[in-house]
């Protein structure tokens, strides 16, 4: 994204420089062995809540984001907190807090009853949140 104080012109050159480095490096574009990772694929662990909010976040949530440009990233579930990251235009759209406050956070709390809250994290936190999971065992992915 490029941040508001940055002239187009000053970007316009590097852009066409990369563009044009692969262009005459003959690489395929997509990787078409590499999957895309799908944060809310259901896994074999997954219990019904986190089914739940999973399938929310895919059926209603994320295509409303993303017809604004945004995502949301599923990052896991502990003591009744979902954890999202948020992507794309969402990270730095100023109303961002309400969508997720106000939108998401409403919505996962009406369907799903066992969630109490809905937070954001950003992708430090997010990494360090699912190795963690990973490594004790309550992996909520």
């Amino acid at each position: 994204t490029k941040q508001e104080e940055v002239d187009w012109s000053a970007l316009t050159n590097k852009i066409f420089s990369v563009i044009t480095n692969w262009k005459q490096s003959g690489e395929e574009l997509l990787d078409e062995e590499a999957e895309a990772a799908d944060d809310c694929t259901p896994l074999p662990d997954d219990d019904e809540v986190v089914l739940a909010i999973k399938e929310l976040l895919e059926s209603r949530i994320k295509p409303m984001v993303q017809r604004d440009g945004g995502n949301i990233r599923y990052v896991g579930f502990e003591d009744g907190v979902v954890y999202l990251q948020l992507q794309g235009a969402c990270s730095t759209c100023p109303s961002s807090t309400n969508t997720l406050k106000g939108g998401i956070e409403r919505m996962m709390m009406h369907w799903i009853p066992e969630v109490e809250e809905v937070t954001e994290v950003n992708q430090e936190d997010a990494d360090i949140m699912i190795n963690k999971w990973a490594e004790s065992g309550t992996f909520k992915y």
